[in-house]
Parts: structure tokens; C-alpha cells; sequence
């Protein structure tokens, strides 16, 4: 008796085996069950690193494609790291925009399907700049990091910020074939907004080619090859007033560098502000739009900058 229960129930286990690898092999010809199991839940959604990728993005997509910036507007992006929340978000959404050149450090951390990740500055890797010199600072809550690698925040030279519009414009259109017109006029709408901040800074700074200029953070790289000026990093943060031996350094780089404009990505301290004006070196607020402004958009907060440049040079003996 135990025997012929153990023989049936043998045939019932192989016979259910040999059934459900039929099975399999069929759903593997039909061949729709691959696809939908490599892509579990996916969602129509764009997700971008920072603010410039959204701006560009939302302006492609319209009202037909939802495009989130998961980094909260209290923290800047540079310092942002997703959690397992949003990690689960990006390997859902249909497209993950990243800026590249080392921007999002974060990414060698996560696992995300090649195929959905657009990085917007990979098409002109051949002109990123290098940091040669390791700069390691404190930016308070935000803590202590350093910047070594590429300079990243290529989008603040409008040249490259619209090669990083074209390669999201292509993406975009093959992730989304039936919105294909819609985003390639749309793009050429925002090609135009950034030629014009091309030939308002040629207009406005053309004249200041070699001109010695000093920045608070090594974030301007780009933005000073495209102006032509000879730039210098001073690594002040708004937030804190130099000490004595910031400002013996300071002192003696004036010395060789005779700059009159220092660029910030914050109004500093009114008493950093008054040391730099007894030393006929005026402050200059471009902000980096690393993430949404409380006013205002990137084009204009671009202009904006281009501006207070402008006139702080004008200005200067």
C-alpha cells in the first residue's frame, strides 16, 4: 500500500513538472512574457537629477508626459542621494535623466536598466573639464565633500546646457513615438530661448575676454570657458566670514590675479561683502539653478546672471 502511494504520487509531481514546462515553453514562443516580466509596473514617468534636466524635460513633455525632480527643494542636488523609495521610482519610470560628468555620485550605488538612463552631457565627454587639484569643503548641515574628477555643472554654459537639450530631445522622442512632432517643436523652440542667452552673454561680457575673474566654488568651470575669462577659485561659502588666514591667501592671490568681480552662488555674509569691496572686488550672485527657484525659471535666472556680470564689470576700473 505505502509503495503504490508513493509511485502515484511520483507520477502526479512528474506529471505537474512536464505541465508546467509545457506551459513555459509556450508563454516563451508567444513571446509577450518577456517583455512584461523585465518590466515590472513601469510607468510613463520622467525623472531627472536636477532642475535644468526638469525645466528641459517638463518644456519637451508638455501636458502629455509627467516629469518629476525627486530631490527636495531644501537640498541641493549636487549633495542629494536616493533612497529606497526613489530608487524604486527610477526603475519604474521610463526614463531616468542624469547630467553626467560625475554629477549624480550616487549612481555606481543603484541598479538601473542601462536602457533608460539618458546621460545629457556623455554626447561632448570629449569637453569636460578635469579638477586637477582635489577641493574639499564644508557647506554646514549639508557637510563635508570633496571635488574631485570632472567639473560638473555643465549646464551653466548655454552652449553645452543645448547639447544637453538635443540628446533629451532624442531620447524623449524614441521613448515616446507618439509625442515624436511634438517634442522635436518643442525643442526648437528652447534651442532658440538658449541661443539667446549664447549672444546675450557675447553682447554683454564678449569685451572681457582674459579678464581675471575669482569664484566662491569650483561650480563655474564652463561657464568662465565660454565667457573667455581667466578664473580662480577662492573656496569662501556664503555662510561663514574668512578667517586671518583666508584672507592673508586671499591678499596674495590678488596680487597675481587682479581680479575685480568674484562670482557667488549665495549672497555671503555682510562682513565678506565689505572685506571684498575695501579690496575692490565686488560680489556677483549667479546662481547655479541646481534646483527649483522660489521665482522665476532657468532661462530667466540665467539672464539674470549674465546681467549682474555685466554690470559688475562695466563698472569695475
Amino acid at each position: 500500500m505505502t509503495m503504490t502511494c508513493t509511485v502515484n504520487s511520483l507520477r502526479f509531481i512528474a506529471t505537474v513538472w512536464i505541465g508546467s514546462l509545457f506551459l513555459a515553453l509556450m508563454s516563451g514562443c508567444r513571446g509577450d512574457s518577456v517583455s512584461t516580466e523585465s518590466l515590472p509596473n513601469e510607468t510613463s514617468k520622467v525623472i531627472t537629477s536636477n532642475y535644468p534636466l526638469w525645466f528641459f524635460a517638463e518644456r519637451l513633455g508638455g501636458d502629455e508626459i509627467e516629469v518629476e525632480l525627486p530631490v527636495p527643494t531644501s537640498i541641493n542636488p549636487s549633495f542629494w542621494r536616493p533612497d529606497a523609495e526613489d530608487v524604486q521610482e527610477m526603475q519604474r519610470a521610463k526614463l531616468v535623466v542624469l547630467n553626467g560628468a560625475g554629477y549624480e555620485h550616487w549612481l555606481p550605488s543603484v541598479t538601473l536598466s542601462a536602457r533608460k538612463l539618458v546621460k545629457t552631457a556623455e554626447p561632448f565627454q570629449a569637453q569636460w573639464i578635469q579638477i586637477e587639484t582635489e577641493v574639499t569643503h564644508n557647506h554646514g548641515p549639508e557637510g563635508e565633500h570633496s571635488h574631485t574628477g570632472w567639473a560638473d555643472h555643465t549646464w551653466l554654459a548655454p552652449a553645452l546646457a543645448s547639447e544637453q537639450l538635443r540628446s533629451l530631445s532624442l531620447s524623449m522622442a524614441k521613448a515616446f513615438p507618439n509625442q515624436a512632432a511634438e517634442i522635436e517643436g518643442r525643442e526648437k523652440e528652447l534651442q532658440v530661448s538658449l541661443s539667446q542667452l549664447s549672444e546675450s552673454m557675447t553682447q554683454s561680457l564678449g569685451g572681457y575676454v582674459g579678464q581675471p575673474l575669482l569664484a566662491s566654488h569650483p561650480v563655474y568651470q564652463y561657464l568662465g570657458r565660454q565667457l573667455g575669462v581667466e578664473l580662480e577659485l577662492v573656496e569662501w561659502e556664503p555662510g561663514t566670514t574668512p578667517d586671518a588666514a583666508q584672507r592673508e591667501s586671499f591678499e596674495q592671490l590678488l596680487e597675481r590675479h587682479p581680479a575685480s568681480v568674484m562670482l557667488w552662488q549665495a549672497e555671503p555674509t555682510p562682513l565678506t561683502r565689505d572685506y571684498l569691496e575695501t579690496h575692490g572686488v565686488k560680489v556677483v550672485v549667479f546662481e547655479t539653478c541646481g534646483n527649483r527657484p522660489p521665482q522665476g525659471d532657468f532661462l530667466t535666472k540665467m539672464q539674470s546672471g549674465i546681467d549682474r556680470l555685466a554690470k559688475a564689470l562695466e563698472t569695475s576700473p
